[in-house]
């Protein structure tokens, strides 16, 4: 009977965890927006964003969505009687909602607000003039003078709006939980990618980048970012790794213009033929913290259950109905994860297997043998 009751209970667990909790967002439909209002975002955004006039009508209208919600929420102080418009705010507004439109929220939830100056401004934190600064208290610092020459010129890879965002969602995703899930699970991993880069750029094994993106981590992940959406057909020859790499962080791929940006399992499968490091063609669900959990747990598990295995000679005795109890649990969990995720690594992948094997199989082994000695 209490070998039922840990089935029931591994089955319910798995099925809330892959399920209700860990499923692939839905997506959702094409939200309303008043003609009216899609007109008059039309006519602002065409001639000020590249990124939003070539997507096709139905991807303009979702565009429009979001950079109105990112508007309603969005803060802009001005500094030495600059005037802000409305027009001006929507810029703005839109080049936040470009660098997340493939995210499943607009907003960047750490931005707290946006500084307008007209032109540079004098730095005290950094003691020298700057066109842009990102704060680690949530604002952004822009020229608003250099801010438009970024859209201007759409392939000279200077973008300060796009710049200066990149800083606050790399900050986002390393100091909250607050991100996109997809951005929060897999940021180390595109970090890993870029360290390695930066250590080439800074050996003098690329170029293609401006030298500023050498300065740091974030300066890298910035410049990545303006090629990214500029010239990401040069980028994608030069630095395939980093630029797929990035489609995948991102969920958007600035090179599918046909299909508005869109990077799905598909594109990846496709990419992946010319790549030697491939990008993922399943949905990281889980963050890093979640990874060390399993990583710490399956460890202890394996010493805990070899503990009780050598001091006690009633454990030597109860050890085939836990195994059987283990196995068993362990099936339902792979049954659970196979029927929702058919098309992801499932028991595909030997990552998976080996996570499987050595960490969640010795977890439910022990916590299966705790239950048949309190019950014995």
């Amino acid at each position: 009977m209490v070998e039922v009751w840990v089935y029931l209970l591994v089955f319910l667990w798995a099925y809330v965890r892959y399920f209700h909790v860990a499923r692939p967002d839905q997506e959702s439909e094409l939200e309303v927006v008043h003609p009216s209002i899609l007109e008059e975002y039309s006519q602002l955004l065409h001639n000020k964003n590249p990124f939003f006039s070539k997507l096709n009508p139905e991807g303009k209208h979702h565009f429009i969505f979001r950079t109105r919600e990112i508007e309603l929420g969005l803060d802009i102080i001005t500094r030495e009687d600059f005037e802000v418009t409305t027009a001006m705010k929507r810029q703005i507004c839109a080049c936040i909602a470009q660098l997340t439109f493939g995210l499943k929220e607009p907003n960047i939830s750490l931005l707290n607000g946006v500084v307008l100056y007209a032109d540079i401004f004098y730095s005290r934190l950094l003691e020298k003039w700057v066109r842009g600064l990102t704060m680690g208290n949530g604002l952004v610092h822009l020229s608003w003078k250099h801010f438009e020459e970024g859209y201007q010129d759409s392939e000279d890879t200077y973008n300060l709006g796009l710049h200066e965002f990149a800083h606050m969602l790399r900050l986002q995703a390393e100091r909250t939980g607050d991100s996109d899930t997809r951005v929060h699970a897999y940021f180390e991993d595109w970090e890993e990618r870029g360290a390695e880069a930066l250590h080439h750029m800074r050996n003098g094994k690329i170029d293609f980048l401006r030298e500023y993106a050498a300065t740091n981590p974030s300066e890298f992940f910035s410049v990545c970012i303006e090629n990214f959406f500029e010239v990401p057909h040069k980028m994608s020859k030069e630095l395939p790794t980093l630029y797929y790499h990035l489609c995948y962080l991102l969920n958007q791929n600035p090179l599918n213009v046909a299909d508005n940006y869109s990077f799905n399992k598909e594109d990846a499968d496709e990419v992946n033929t010319q790549l030697e490091d491939d990008v993922p063609v399943f949905t990281h669900m889980f963050s890093k913290d979640e990874q060390n959990f399993w990583t710490v747990t399956g460890h202890a598990s394996l010493i805990s259950l070899a503990s009780i295995l050598l001091i006690s000679n009633e454990a030597v005795k109860s050890i085939e109905p836990v195994i059987r109890c283990a196995i068993v649990s362990g099936s339902i969990m792979l049954a659970v994860r196979w029927w929702y995720y058919k098309d992801i690594r499932s028991i595909t992948k030997t990552d998976y297997i080996v996570h499987f094997l050595t960490k969640v199989l010795p977890f439910i082994a022990t916590i299966a043998f705790i239950v048949f000695l309190i019950s014995a």
